[in-house]
């Protein structure tokens, strides 16, 4: 039996006959790609990013070879990478002869950043109240001010105060911390 069809005999491999039956064979298989869901870092710093890559192509029921920072580790369609700081990383993923590659690209969170107004309403002049600006950090934030003769408050901004130094410390939903001062108030 001759085979007349160019695009059909430009992806098989081989025809086999067994029993009066043709088993047909491809070696077309489909390029491998990614598809990445990543997680950002809850703090500047940390290296707690994880990636989730999901293969795309190749052969479904044959394992793949993950290759990044130099390992090479053999699963399924699904692989999740841990323990990533911030970065892009480039993962090789083969299957044989077949390769492709993805990019992980994981961002962190913007740090805590802190800025204060200074307000006076004394009737010299004399800065007596401070408002705390945050910015970056994931909302909500808790407040720790400490002062002198052992002064705290939870509270975002002080006001009929004096003295110094103060500090605050600002801790966001995720528990990352950034930190402002010292302020000394009371002077015109």
């Amino acid at each position: 039996m001759k085979l007349k069809s160019t695009t059909l005999s430009a992806i098989l491999t081989g025809l086999f006959y067994f029993n009066s039956v043709f088993v047909l064979a491809s070696s077309s298989t489909d390029p491998i790609k990614c598809s990445v869901r990543q997680t950002r870092l809850a703090c500047p710093g940390e290296s707690n990013g994880k990636a989730l890559i999901t293969v795309i192509g190749g052969e479904s029921e044959a394992a793949y070879l993950y290759t990044w920072k130099g390992e090479t580790q053999e699963a399924g369609v699904e692989n999740e990478l841990s323990k990533l700081g911030k970065g892009t990383y480039t993962i090789a993923v083969s299957q044989g002869e077949n390769e492709g590659t993805c990019t992980v690209v994981i961002a962190e969170s913007e740090p805590i950043q802190v800025f204060f107004r200074l307000y006076a309403d004394e009737p010299d002049g004399a800065v007596n109240a401070a408002e705390l600006l945050v910015h970056g950090g994931t909302k909500p934030f808790t407040y720790q001010w400490t002062g002198p003769n052992g002064f705290t408050s939870s509270k975002p901004n002080l006001s009929k105060v004096s003295g110094g130094p103060f500090l605050v410390e600002i801790t966001d939903a995720n528990g990352c911390k950034g930190s402002g001062g010292p302020l000394d108030l009371g002077k015109p």
